[in-house]
């Protein structure tokens, strides 16, 4: 396996030259974590709720994926190439992975900074993935919450279904009940039973690879649910 690096993506080619994938390299927030991203709105199922949305002030933002996406040709190319893969030959991208993990020396990893599980099928190949590199910790957070209704998750891999502001957090924890996870939400004060990012709340700031507290939601014997801030 050839391993070459290009700015903050990492590209990994196969002993077969014809399929590539992209791994980003993490950035300030989450530190030196690995992830696999596919492109903005296009990979999400349900984008209609977030890919432009107002905030409790009537601010319009847009999904943050797509500034880097739009912006730098080759995290957009990057990301393309990954859906394409995802999307033609599910096979490929998961020995691609799996030869990936193999030489994988983190701890953590992170699936879809940008994009999310756009088909049961592919959901179903990370599930395989996690289940062969169990010294690893995989992280998701997902729209798509109905994929997840009685889907059993290996104990390292950690799915916190994300909910827009404009859901109240009551409806958005008794809905994540019926399907099984925890949620992540955005809202201006921190709710009850919630646990505020400490990335956002610490004077020193706390990066993911210092936290892993998201990474642990599925092996906590204490569930929670994790505050975001608005910014």
């Amino acid at each position: 396996m050839n391993i070459t690096k290009k700015g903050w993506l990492l590209t990994i080619m196969t002993n077969s030259t014809k399929l590539l994938i992209s791994v980003s390299k993490g950035n300030s927030k989450t530190g030196a974590i690995a992830a696999f991203n596919l492109p903005p709105i296009k990979s999400c199922l349900n984008s209609s709720t977030c890919a432009s949305f107002k905030d409790a002030a009537g601010k319009e933002h847009k999904c943050y994926a797509t500034l880097p996406y739009n912006r730098y040709k080759a995290t957009k190319a990057a990301w393309d190439r990954n859906f394409e893969i995802a999307q033609n030959d599910l096979p490929e991208l998961e020995a691609q992975l799996v030869k990936f993990f193999k030489s994988y020396n983190g701890q953590l990893f992170r699936l879809h900074v940008s994009g999310d599980f756009f088909s049961k099928e592919y959901l179903g190949m990370w599930v395989r993935v996690t289940k062969r590199f169990p010294d690893v910790k995989f992280l998701a957070y997902t729209k798509v919450y109905g994929f997840f209704k009685g889907l059993e998750l290996p104990k390292n891999f950690s799915v916190l279904l994300s909910f827009m502001p404009s859901i109240p957090v009551p409806q958005a924890t008794k809905f994540a009940e019926q399907i099984g996870l925890q949620i992540a939400h955005v809202t201006d004060e921190r709710p009850v039973g919630f646990v505020t990012c400490p990335e956002q709340t610490t004077d020193r700031k706390v990066n993911c690879v210092e936290c892993k507290l998201c990474w642990n939601i599925s092996s906590l014997k204490r569930p929670i649910n994790i505050h975001f801030i608005p910014h």
